[in-house]
Formats: structure tokens, C-alpha cells, sequence
């Protein structure tokens, strides 16, 4: 990314930030997601919905299901507003760590 950025044909746009993010979040590699938003900020975008919901999925890949709950409750508080992708997203957080918890194969929904 850093070597694209350098080049002077190529302008680097909000678009392009948001799918190395989502590749990350498809990843599960949370960190790099934050790593990317901070550098999506500074490079004067700002994270929209796309890259909250890639990084619910970021923590859902590694079971960290409160930490997803938490973008989602900020995401609700102080936008951008949820999705239904977001919200089938975190289901999805919810699900993986469910079939961790109880190690039945069959998630408790409820």
C-alpha cells in the first residue's frame, strides 16, 4: 500500500482504503484493521460503516465478541448507523463464539 500510495498516478481514495480493510477484517487480523482506519483518518477520510463492519468481523473471526459488541454499540451512539450487513455480521461474531462456548456444534441463539 505504502509503494501505491508513492505513486503519482495512482490516487489513493476512501474506496481503496476500505478494501484493504475489509480483506483484513475477512482476516481476522483486528489490529491491521484499526492500523488501516487511523491511516484512512489521517489521510483525511473518514470511516464509514464499511470499515466498522470489517472490523465486527475482525473480532468475530478471533472470538472476540465483546469487543465487536463495542463497535456496534458505538456505531449506534455515535454512527455511522448499523446495517443489516452489520448486524448479520455480528450475528455471525455472536455464532463462532457460541460454538466455542459450548463446543455442541449447534450455537444457543438464546
Amino acid at each position: 500500500m505504502e509503494w501505491l500510495k508513492q505513486q503519482n498516478w495512482w490516487t489513493f481514495s476512501e474506496l481503496d482504503y476500505n478494501l484493504i480493510i475489509a480483506a483484513y477484517g475477512k482476516m481476522g487480523e483486528y489490529e491491521k484493521v484499526q492500523k488501516m482506519m487511523k491511516k484512512m483518518e489521517d489521510s483525511g477520510f473518514k470511516p464509514n460503516v464499511a470499515s466498522y463492519t470489517s472490523l465486527i468481523e475482525a473480532y468475530g473471526r478471533k472470538k472476540l465478541f465483546s469487543e465487536a459488541e463495542g463497535i456496534l454499540d458505538k456505531m449506534m451512539k455515535e454512527g455511522p448507523k448499523p446495517t443489516q450487513i452489520t448486524y448479520q455480521t455480528m450475528i455471525g461474531a455472536f455464532v463462532k463464539v457460541e460454538k466455542t462456548r459450548h463446543n455442541s456444534g449447534r450455537p444457543r441463539l438464546f
